[in-house]
């Protein structure tokens, strides 16, 4: 998933590929902190009120700045039904790791209130929590299903010109 993407091609860039954190830039960034907000989502789903999932996010996102990532820059936790991982780039001092987590945690907070889900990555760092087996699931759109669609028919219209054309040339080869 491309996070940021800015207007000047090739210029800089933040990814997050499969759990794993990857930024690049013009300019040198190595070892330089820098806890600026880079993209955030919030479940639209809020639980407002429900006081057992605020203490159990609490714990979670308590559980992610214990440590801050420490020498391997990233941080799992969970309590109750309340999951949570955090990661910071592999450049920061585990210092710098913790300050930076701490700071995504805040604005995890902030920003999304009692959100479900919510995931908040800045320039070096990234958190996020979700309930188990919720992650951002109200967000899908019928957009995903009407992709999804539309790829099974060219797919299915691609095969069957496949097949005319391979039936065309058995036929060219027989006769």
């Amino acid at each position: 998933m491309l996070l940021e993407m800015t207007l000047q091609p090739l210029k800089n860039r933040l990814f997050m590929l499969d759990d794993c954190y990857v930024r690049y830039e013009h300019e040198d960034f190595i070892g330089k902190p820098d806890t600026s907000l880079r993209y955030n989502k919030c479940s639209k789903n809020q639980l407002r009120g429900d006081g057992e999932f605020i203490r159990h996010r609490d714990e979670v996102l308590a559980g992610l700045i214990q440590g801050g990532g420490g020498v391997t820059g990233s941080k799992v936790s969970g309590s109750g039904s309340i999951e949570g991982f955090a990661q910071c780039l592999g450049d920061l001092s585990p210092e710098d790791c913790s300050a930076c987590i701490s700071e995504a945690v805040l604005k995890l907070k902030d920003m999304c209130g009692d959100a479900a889900a919510a995931d908040v990555y800045l320039a070096q760092c990234y958190a996020r929590y979700w309930g188990s087996g919720y992650y951002h699931s109200s967000d899908r759109s019928n957009d995903d299903d009407v992709g999804k669609t539309v790829a099974i028919i060219v797919g299915v219209l691609a095969g069957v010109a496949v097949f005319i054309v391979l039936l065309s040339v058995c036929r060219k080869s027989i006769g």
